[in-house]
């Protein structure tokens, strides 16, 4: 499980290097705690405003491929730090790529590219990110993967509450 400390690392290494896509997913992947192949597929259309929050339903899940009992997933700002604020990375994105959902309301997968292209994308960027950065990941962790930011933002949530 990648820990908070490397997450918030993460998302400042992106940043740091203008990969404003794999900020923006990291910090989706870590709120949602999702799987880096559900967050590829999510569009427009799932997310909603709520009273103070956005309000994101996938489609259909690993273990709910028709979307029968699907659960909405409730995602705040968080104003003390806007590095890791899921408002401020989605409201990013959105104004940075208009033009592209004239065509299609997909968040990250390019128009005419296969199911989990953006997936495989983004666990590209990670690698590269994570390798230019060894030194400080082995102080956080023995290996880092895309699977171990859903891992590590469970793991918080768990443990944070005892």
């Amino acid at each position: 499980a990648i820990p908070f400390s490397l997450y918030r690392l993460i998302c400042k290494w992106a940043l740091q290097r203008a990969n404003i896509f794999l900020w923006v997913w990291t910090i989706l992947q870590w709120n949602l705690m999702a799987r880096s192949i559900s967050i590829d597929p999510l569009s427009l259309h799932d997310m909603s405003l709520g009273d103070d929050n956005t309000i994101i339903l996938h489609d259909s899940t690993k273990s709910d491929k028709e979307g029968e009992n699907l659960v909405p997933k409730h995602v705040h700002a968080n104003p003390e730090n806007p590095l890791i604020c899921p408002s401020v990375a989605l409201g990013t994105w959105l104004a940075l790529n208009q033009q592209s959902f004239e065509l299609s309301e997909q968040l990250f997968r390019k128009q005419n590219s296969g199911k989990s292209s953006a997936s495989q994308r983004c666990c590209e960027n990670l690698v590269e990110s994570l390798s230019k950065c060894a030194t400080e990941v082995k102080v956080c962790v023995q290996s880092a993967s895309g699977h171990g930011i859903r891992k590590g933002s469970a793991t918080s949530v768990s443990s944070g509450t005892t």
